[in-house]
């Protein structure tokens, strides 16, 4: 029995030392390690590690989800870990690439995801952002300055009619660099609620003309009439979705 025994060894031995591949579940691995699960369905497992209590350690279902550290026996998203609760979804399955669940929390109640349009959307109970704090009380509270690009708009030739394309801008820098006074129209906002401030930095000798006629000009500035800009001068609006144009809030004349 020994002499057949050892000659079984030294015939695996050597297979293993010719063809340096493993198989389980299959006869003719093309990988140094294959193993072929029993479908192709996230109803079977490839893959388990479990330590000695029996907790699943690592699991690949066979249609190449893998959970680590997350012992539910169900999960749909292609990666889930345990204990710290973050998930990612498979970037085309519904609106979410990406999402981050709170540890334990229900169905649907991502905490932070990004969507297929690579917008980053916070949607938990709450859901209150803080910068430079850890106890946010509002959507978004900042403890320190808050500063953004500027739209940088200068206007040349002769027409005295200009529109500035606002898109997703909060503050704009606007040059007339001719000698002709320059009247201005702004584009539609594109939320209701987005602020605008506009600050006039002149190089001719020219202005920069804010009219009150929301029908042409897509602006309604206080005490109606015109606000004649010049250099170092500002203007702040805030876009009213239902009305249709930009509602002055302040400004400086300086």
């Amino acid at each position: 029995m020994k002499p057949v025994l050892i000659f079984l060894m030294i015939s695996v031995t050597a297979q293993l030392s010719t063809a340096q591949n493993v198989g389980i579940g299959t006869n003719i691995p093309t990988a140094r390690l294959e193993v072929v699960g029993q479908g192709n369905t996230a109803s079977t497992n490839n893959l388990m590690l479990k330590n000695l209590s029996g907790d699943t350690l690592l699991r690949m279902r066979d249609n190449g989800y893998i959970g680590i550290g997350y012992n539910a026996a169900n999960y749909t998203r292609t990666l889930s870990l345990g204990g710290n609760g973050i998930n990612f979804f498979v970037p085309d399955n519904g609106p979410l690439a990406g999402a981050v669940y709170p540890f334990m929390s229900s169905p649907g109640a991502y905490s932070l995801a990004i969507n297929s349009n690579q917008n980053l959307i916070l949607m938990q109970s709450g859901g209150n952002v803080g910068i430079g704090t850890t106890t946010p009380a509002v959507s978004l509270q900042v403890a320190g300055a808050i500063a953004t690009a500027p739209l940088f708009a200068s206007y040349f030739g002769t027409s005295t009619t200009v529109l500035i394309e606002v898109n997703d801008k909060s503050f704009m820098i606007v040059n007339n660099n001719t000698n002709v006074d320059k009247n201005i129209t702004l584009s539609d906002g594109l939320a209701d609620g987005q602020r605008l401030t506009m600050l006039v930095r002149n190089t001719g000798t020219g202005t920069i003309n804010v009219i009150d006629n929301p029908g042409v000009n897509n602006t309604d500035i206080a005490n109606g009439g015109t606000f004649v800009m010049g250099d170092d001068d500002t203007i702040s609006f805030i876009w009213d979705m239902n009305a249709g144009y930009w509602i002055e809030t302040g400004r400086s004349d300086n």
